[in-house]
C-alpha cells in the first residue's frame, strides 16, 4: 500500500497531466506525468498510461528521441503496449534511429526483423512521413530479399508520384499487378498516374479495374468521373460524378467537376452539313 498522502498526490499529478494534455500544453504534461510515474505501481495500467502521455507529449513537441525510452517503457506491457509501440517506431522514425524503428514495425506486426515484410513495413511507414529517400532504400532492400514480394512496387510507384513522375509510377504500379493484381489501389493509383499522362482510355480501363475489386471505393469513381470527362463521355461523367457525391456531399472536386460536365453538356452541339 502507498501512504495516504503519496496515492493523493499521484491521482493528483496524473489528472493534472491528462487535463493538461487535453489542454495542449504538453510540457506540462510531461512536467506532471513525469511527477506521477514516481508513485504509481511499476506495471500497473496507471504507470504504464503516464509513460506512454509523457511520450505522447514530447511527441507532440517534436522531441522525438526524448520521447523514445518513454514508449519503449510503455511498449513492455500493459493493455495499450501495441499503441506504444506503434508510436515508438514512428517516434524512432522521426529521430532517424531507422534500426529501431524496424524492431518496432517488426514486433508490432509480429514478422522477424530480419525479414522482407519488416522492411517493407517500415517503408510504409517511411512513405507515411514523407521520409520518401528513406521510403526506396528500404524498399529496395525489402525486394533484394523477395523479388515477389507483395506491395513492393506499389510503394515504389507511389515515391514516384511522391515525386511527380508519373511514367515512371505507371511502370511500377504495372510490374506490382504481375505479382499482385487482386489488389485494388494499384489499379486506382495506375490510373490516377494514366490520366496525369494523358491516356485517358488507359486511365478508365484502370479506374474500372479498381471498382470491380472494389466497389465501395469514392477515390475510382471520382477520377473516373475526370477521365470520361477528359474523353468527352458526359453521361458516363456524369453518373460517377453523382455517385461520389452521394457517397460524400461535401467533396468539392466531385462537385467542381460535375459542375463542369453540366456546362459542357449545356454548349450548343455542331450541326452536320
Amino acid at each position: 500500500m502507498w501512504p495516504a498522502f503519496l496515492l493523493f498526490f499521484q491521482v493528483s499529478a496524473h489528472a493534472a497531466g491528462m487535463q493538461a494534455y487535453r489542454e495542449h500544453r504538453y510540457a506540462d504534461a510531461v512536467e506532471q506525468f513525469s511527477e506521477a510515474v514516481k508513485t504509481e505501481a511499476p506495471g500497473s495500467a496507471e504507470h504504464q498510461e503516464s509513460a506512454l502521455m509523457i511520450g505522447e507529449s514530447l511527441y507532440l513537441e517534436k522531441k522525438f528521441t526524448e520521447a523514445v525510452p518513454w514508449f519503449e517503457k510503455a511498449a513492455a506491457s500493459g493493455p495499450r503496449a501495441l499503441t506504444a509501440e506503434f508510436m515508438l517506431g514512428n517516434a524512432c522514425l522521426k529521430a532517424h534511429q531507422d534500426d529501431q524503428a524496424l524492431q518496432a514495425f517488426a514486433s508490432l506486426f509480429q514478422v522477424r526483423p530480419d525479414s522482407a515484410a519488416a522492411h517493407s513495413l517500415t517503408a510504409e511507414m517511411m512513405l507515411r512521413e514523407q521520409l520518401w529517400p528513406d521510403a526506396e532504400r528500404e524498399i529496395r532492400r525489402a525486394l533484394e530479399m523477395d523479388a515477389h514480394l507483395p506491395q513492393a512496387h506499389f510503394i515504389l510507384g507511389e515515391l514516384a508520384m511522391a515525386h511527380g513522375d508519373a511514367a515512371r509510377a505507371t511502370e511500377e504500379f504495372q510490374r506490382e499487378i504481375e505479382v499482385n493484381p487482386s489488389f485494388p489501389m494499384t489499379f486506382y493509383r495506375l490510373g490516377e498516374a494514366q490520366g496525369k499522362l494523358g491516356a485517358w482510355d488507359d486511365a478508365i480501363l484502370s479506374l474500372e479495374r479498381s471498382i470491380w475489386l472494389n466497389p465501395y471505393q469514392v477515390g475510382p469513381y471520382l477520377l473516373l468521373g475526370e477521365a470520361y470527362l477528359n474523353r468527352g463521355n458526359l453521361s458516363d461523367a456524369e453518373g460517377a460524378l453523382r455517385y461520389v457525391l452521394s457517397m460524400d456531399p461535401e467533396n468539392a472536386r466531385a462537385r467542381n467537376l460535375l459542375e463542369r460536365t453540366l456546362e459542357r453538356g449545356r454548349e450548343p452541339q455542331p450541326q452536320g452539313k
